[in-house]
């Protein structure tokens, strides 16, 4: 059986997830191996070159993910009440449908549908289960989407074609991240807040797509780039307009991996990129409030991926990867990961 991983156009790949449960930065065991103490009590989503696998890793324990079908994308995971979750789509007679596998195991009960249905993240809330995506007709027109519980909600439009990327639900809001586009025209961030379509940007078409978000079950915040002068540039919106820029260095493009609230505090990974001496230098740094903190990785004509940005217990973390490194820490301390994970592609952190 081929796995693959996929990304959708103008995205990074990248996919992990994460739990956090009993940890303190007061804890002692919180450097060093500390990283020992917290990290056996996550889930990571791992792709395994050699064997062509995807797996994920929690409580020392590798758990295949796969279907009896064939050919499997994984997107998202996270963990609810001890269970893990995992979302992406199964191949079923040439056509690509959701998927859902509990603590490893594929949820049969999901619908199939006689067209292509693509899974990009996954939200639990009060125990109920959103797989956020698309579905494509023919002709190319392509619906926003998200199921609650296996029931398909198509989202309002715009144009032909729109896209969601991110679903966090808290406090019975559901917000969604995406994009429109339509014929002739550059894309334009669009979000959803229980349902009700939003254009943060107005009505001007620039190239811009919201990403990822960070819902407070009040105000979500969204985040992205818009596209100028043919670079992008790193954007923060609400769904009233963009709260917030970057200033990059010139010649650099930015777009926001991941987003949080934290104290108050906007933080955001972002992944850059610039032509230095003919090279493409890529990087994964730490902004706060569209402020420059720290690099976490960098690479030369390589991959690099944001993976995990949120609270744990009144603490910030956050991890990066280049093909050669990986970054897991706090303010004040770095985490280990892992040595059964060593040869494997990490992907994604979630909570």
């Amino acid at each position: 059986m081929n796995i693959h991983l996929m990304k959708t156009t103008h995205l990074i790949l990248c996919l992990i997830a994460l739990i956090f449960t009993n940890c303190s930065k007061n804890d002692d065991n919180d450097t060093g191996s500390a990283g020992t103490h917290i990290v056996n009590q996550v889930a990571f989503l791992l792709y395994d070159a050699t064997t062509d696998a995807v797996s994920y890793y929690h409580n020392g324990e590798v758990v295949p993910l796969n279907s009896d079908n064939g050919d499997v994308i994984v997107k998202d995971i996270t963990i609810d009440a001890n269970t893990v979750y995992a979302a992406g789509n199964q191949k079923i007679n040439d056509i690509w449908n959701i998927a859902l596998w509990k603590n490893g195991v594929l949820d049969t009960n999901t619908p199939t549908y006689s067209n292509h249905c693509y899974v990009e993240a996954i939200a639990i809330d009060n125990g109920d289960i959103y797989l956020a995506g698309r579905r494509i007709y023919d002709g190319n027109v392509i619906d926003a989407a998200y199921w609650r519980d296996n029931t398909y909600k198509v989202l309002p439009k715009i144009s032909d074609k729109s896209f969601a990327n991110d679903i966090m639900v808290s406090n019975s809001l559901i917000a969604v991240a995406g994009w429109h586009s339509q014929p002739l025209s550059p894309s334009t961030a669009s979000v959803w807040e229980n349902d009700i379509l939003f254009h943060p940007n107005g009505s001007e078409l620039v190239g811009n797509i919201a990403y990822c978000l960070y819902n407070n079950g009040t105000n979500p915040i969204y985040g992205g780039y818009k596209s100028i002068d043919g670079r992008f540039q790193p954007t923060v919106w609400d769904k009233n307009g963009v709260i917030l820029t970057f200033a990059l260095a010139q010649g650099k493009s930015g777009q926001i991996g991941k987003i949080t609230n934290f104290q108050n505090d906007i933080y955001t990974l972002l992944i850059t990129s610039q032509l230095v001496n003919g090279n493409q230098t890529r990087a994964v740094e730490l902004w706060k409030n569209g402020l420059f903190q720290e690099t976490l990785v960098e690479t030369i004509d390589g991959t690099v991926r944001a993976l995990f940005l949120e609270e744990v217990n009144n603490d910030l973390y956050y991890a990066a990867s280049s093909e050669t490194a990986i970054v897991f820490k706090t303010f004040e301390n770095t985490l280990d990961i892992p040595i059964e994970l060593d040869g494997k592609t990490i992907f994604r952190i979630e909570k």
